[in-house]
């Protein structure tokens, strides 16, 4: 019954001739260009905690990267190592390129978070832009680790943060 299904489809699908036509939407093709980066590994196996801002599973987001902008895609932002992370299948996970990102939001407890790397990259990494215009607010989330060693771990993390306000750059 399934061979017989499968071949009803295949006779039945458009055939393409002439030139070559992609049978795969322009989207799809555009998004393969945001899995530009390296395979993310937890190194955190045996630490208390993680390394994540707000939870340690993909939220919903958005990212412009590259002068490219990617609505409904989920993220995490690893704030121990300042990266952005999209899953790339159900067992791997991509490092973004942090060069490439121009901005990124995340979307947690229905509330919108915008992050930005400021252009005179001070402070270093993202930040979360609360307020932009003659002057500029935002806050940049930090995670350390205490290095409290036991048999059952080799320490915790803990999440700092640092607010800036700046004028006249």
């Amino acid at each position: 019954l399934f061979p017989a299904f499968l071949l009803t489809l295949l006779l039945a699908a458009p055939r393409l001739s002439g030139s070559c036509t992609t049978a795969i939407p322009d989207s799809l093709r555009i998004r393969q260009l945001l899995y530009n980066g390296r395979e993310w590994e937890n190194k955190f196996r045996r630490y208390n905690g993680d390394p994540f801002l707000f939870a340690n599973y993909f939220l919903p987001g958005e990212i412009s990267y590259n002068g490219r902008t990617f609505v409904n895609v989920k993220l995490k932002y690893d704030i121990y190592s300042d990266q952005v992370l999209i899953p790339r299948s159900l067992d791997q996970i991509i490092q973004l390129n942090k060069e490439m990102i121009d901005s990124f939001k995340l979307v947690f407890q229905n509330r919108v978070y915008t992050f930005a790397r400021l252009d005179n990259n001070r402070p270093e990494g993202f930040v979360n832009v609360l307020y932009s215009g003659r002057s500029i607010l935002c806050v940049r989330y930090i995670k350390r680790i205490s290095t409290v060693i036991s048999d059952h771990t080799d320490g915790s993390f803990y999440q700092v943060y640092e607010v800036y306000c700046m004028t006249d750059g």
